[in-house]
């Protein structure tokens, strides 16, 4: 049994290491579009998920946030932020997600706001980067980080990486 209770322990001490606000993550290359996903747990419900990017000075680089139908555990008329005013997410057959992509800014990292999600839900973030030849495809050095704020702009809940869905 004490064999056991250790086993038990230290998965949990693994998966709390798991588990972080901000998540810092390296997008996976599929094509001309970068992707990353991140589970929220432990935390409240309709907290902003918010992202930066950093890696990419050079580059313009737009973000794409989406809660995809079987990751839904909110409502699904949410809020999102487009060009600094609150709007309704848009919701469709491919889940709730952002209603246009969201241009970052790379020169000097900040967190951008994006959409509120719910505890238990899997936030997927797609990342599109042009360079001055408007090329698409992001750099190999690109980094993204993913933070969850509650209405008073604390840190809040848990951010753990997810499989891409």
């Amino acid at each position: 049994m004490r064999t056991a209770g250790r086993v038990v322990l230290a998965f949990a001490a693994i998966v709390m290491l798991a588990a972080c606000n901000p998540l810092l993550a390296d997008p996976q290359t599929t094509g001309d579009l970068d992707r990353s996903a991140a589970r929220y747990t432990n935390g409240p419900d309709d907290v902003w998920v918010e992202v930066a990017v950093s890696g990419a000075a050079s580059y313009r680089v737009y973000a794409f946030t989406a809660v995809r139908p079987h990751n839904i555990v909110g409502p699904t008329t949410r809020d999102c932020l487009q060009n600094d005013v609150v709007v309704n997410c848009a919701s469709d057959l491919t889940g709730v997600h952002v209603p246009d992509q969201v241009l970052l800014a790379t020169d000097a990292p900040r967190y951008a706001p994006l959409m509120t999600v719910w505890s238990n839900e899997t936030i997927d973030v797609v990342l599109v980067c042009v360079d001055d030849a408007s090329d698409t495809g992001c750099p190999p050095t690109l980094r993204l980080a993913l933070r969850t704020r509650d209405g008073d702009g604390l840190l809040a809940g848990d951010l753990a990486p997810a499989p891409l869905g």
